[in-house]
């Protein structure tokens, strides 16, 4: 009796074994078939994204394209993403698109004979380099006369990469290359004029030009922005070319022969902000010098700001004030150009320019001491009847 219950109890311990071993059979085969599933699903999807991919490029579409194989990764997205670009890059070559080929040869460097095609392009117009380039580098483009030697021409402009935005390179002149006063007459920013219109003409080449975006000062949002994405503030730290120097720059510390440079911030009632430019630790300064008043006196350093872009085409700046007289108005007196001022009331009530609504408007407003007087000068409150202003 005692051996069969022994008998029936190995038996069902044996079904127990034997049902666990069915059912982890199945647990597996169910794995294998779900991974089957999924691969299959997985497959079919990057087999439609990349078909997806090849049209897109087949329309031309590459941008689309570039994004949905970066996405993919492996080696057959990765192969035709290189084989894709190198193809195109070919093509702008034999176009003369040199700035396109380039740009992307160096998304695919290490691909065929890229590198070496990029150094060539380099080689023959070095101002292309900057489109391989990155923050802190430095590149030449155009040319401005810089050691005070006129009789052997100007000198290539040595830049530096401060920021890279998208497309956009922003670079500044290594050195100072110029010196000029910021504003000669108080409603226009003739310094800004000249950088853009006869700074740029007389600096650049046709190519050149081809790339620029823009041509412009340093403004301090720009310093900000740049060293948050990398640039070395030390930069900021300068020297003077001896084109520069053979001019009379302002010398905020007489004994210690520290310059300055002009930024672009601006605020008509306002200090203007400068950086120093010899200091070891070069910081921006609030020197009391207005651009519109007492700037007409002062003459400071001149860094001019480029931002070049693959499709910068810069057209050269044209302003209602003719920035080539800006050489001759730096040799007037302060003394002449205010008589000269005085002398361009007109029966309508306008004053330098201003209208009778402009003079009203500012002469209407609460100034204090410091600036009372320099309103005054501006719109001549006591000719329309405005009380306050005596002793100006």
């Amino acid at each position: 009796m005692d051996k069969d219950k022994y008998k029936v109890k190995i038996s069902t311990e044996a079904s127990h074994e034997t049902k666990k071993g069915i059912y982890k059979k199945y647990i597996i085969a169910g794995i294998i078939i779900l991974s089957i599933i999924i691969g299959t699903i997985i497959y079919f999807y990057r087999d439609n994204k990349y078909k997806e991919a090849i049209n897109y490029i087949n329309n031309h579409e590459y941008d689309k394209a570039y994004k949905i194989l970066e996405d993919l990764g492996g080696s057959k997205a990765t192969k035709k993403l290189k084989e894709n670009k190198y193809a195109r890059a070919k093509e702008y070559l034999e176009k003369d698109d040199q700035v396109s080929a380039i740009i992307l040869f160096n998304e695919i460097k290490g691909y065929e004979d890229s590198k070496k095609l990029i150094d060539e392009i380099v080689k023959e117009k070095e101002y292309l380099k900057v489109f391989v380039s990155e923050i802190n580098d430095e590149v030449i483009i155009g040319e401005y006369e810089q050691d005070n030697n006129l009789e052997n021409g100007k000198e290539p402009i040595e830049w530096i990469i401060i920021d890279k935005d998208d497309d956009k390179y922003t670079l500044i002149s290594k050195y100072v290359l110029d010196v000029k006063k910021y504003g000669y007459e108080d409603k226009y920013d003739q310094l800004v004029y000249w950088i853009k219109s006869n700074f740029a003409q007389n600096s650049f080449n046709e190519k050149e030009l081809k790339i620029i975006y823009d041509v412009k000062l340093l403004s301090s949002y720009d310093v900000n922005h740049a060293v948050s994405n990398g640039f070395n503030a030390n930069y900021l730290k300068t020297n003077l070319t001896n084109y520069a120097l053979s001019k009379e720059i302002y010398k905020i510390y007489t004994n210690d022969g520290i310059y300055t440079w002009w930024l672009e911030d601006k605020d008509a009632y306002s200090d203007a902000k400068q950086y120093y430019t010899n200091t070891d630790t070069p910081y921006y300064v609030n020197t009391g010098l207005s651009k519109m008043s007492c700037g007409r006196a002062v003459m400071n350093g001149v860094r001019p700001v480029i931002i070049l872009s693959k499709d910068g085409n810069y057209i050269i700046k044209e302003y209602s004030i003719n920035s080539d007289k800006l050489e001759e108005i730096e040799t007037k007196s302060s003394t002449s150009s205010q008589s000269s001022s005085s002398s361009s009331r007109t029966r309508d009530n306008s004053y330098n320019g201003y209208s009778y609504e402009e003079r009203k408007n500012q002469c209407s407003k609460t100034w204090g001491n410091s600036w009372r007087c320099t309103i005054q000068k501006r719109y001549n409150c006591t000719g329309i009847g405005y009380s306050g202003y005596s002793g100006c």
